[in-house]
């Protein structure tokens, strides 16, 4: 019962940061009789966060060179885009999670694996205080996006502690917090 409010609530929340549209549902829309099966909802998410790990991959450098600039412009613009990212992230695993309430096992290494990524961009923020403080509105929009997906995670009965260790080069919430995420992984 506890899981279903978390989810409640985590659709509430994405809802109101406009991630899931208003007033369309499958019943409502033209395209109730082309909906996505299992498998193609599960392959669309995949590719989400295929894009996402590129996305990582390819904002390394130029994240760094405006850091070394101090050009807030382009760091916040950085962090605002993979707030828009992980915002849709979340509204594919809640579509998918609905679609297949088996899909959180499907998602839960890649969902660490990104926050994993994530944090050399972090580390190469972190000395520049007054780009981290610029950011910190992204942050938190992204915190919401990412405390959704693990409520699914959990909704779905994924041992998050086991995903996380077996991440290998391991997972470091203080970083996220020290940086203005507040991320929830605790049962």
């Amino acid at each position: 019962m506890l899981m279903r409010l978390l989810i409640a609530l985590s659709l509430i929340s994405l809802l109101a940061q406009g991630v899931i549209s208003e007033g369309v549902s499958p019943s409502s829309s033209p395209l109730s009789s082309h909906l996505v099966t299992r498998s193609s909802a599960s392959t669309a998410l995949k590719s989400e966060f295929s894009d996402i790990h590129d996305e990582i991959r390819k904002a390394r450098e130029p994240l760094a060179r405006a850091c070394k600039a101090n050009d807030v412009r382009s760091v916040v613009s950085t962090f605002e885009d993979f707030q828009k990212s992980f915002q849709g992230l979340a509204n594919s695993c809640s579509k998918t999670y609905n679609k297949n309430r088996k899909s959180p096992s499907q998602f839960a290494h890649g969902f660490i694996t990104i926050l994993v990524e994530f944090q050399p961009l972090l580390k190469t923020l972190q000395p520049h205080p007054a780009l981290l403080r610029a950011c910190l509105t992204s942050f938190r929009g992204s915190s919401t996006s990412i405390n959704t997906m693990i409520s699914f995670l959990k909704a779905g009965k994924v041992d998050l502690k086991s995903e996380v260790h077996n991440a290998g080069a391991g997972l470091d919430l203080h970083l996220f917090a020290q940086c203005g995420f507040k991320i929830n992984l605790s049962s």
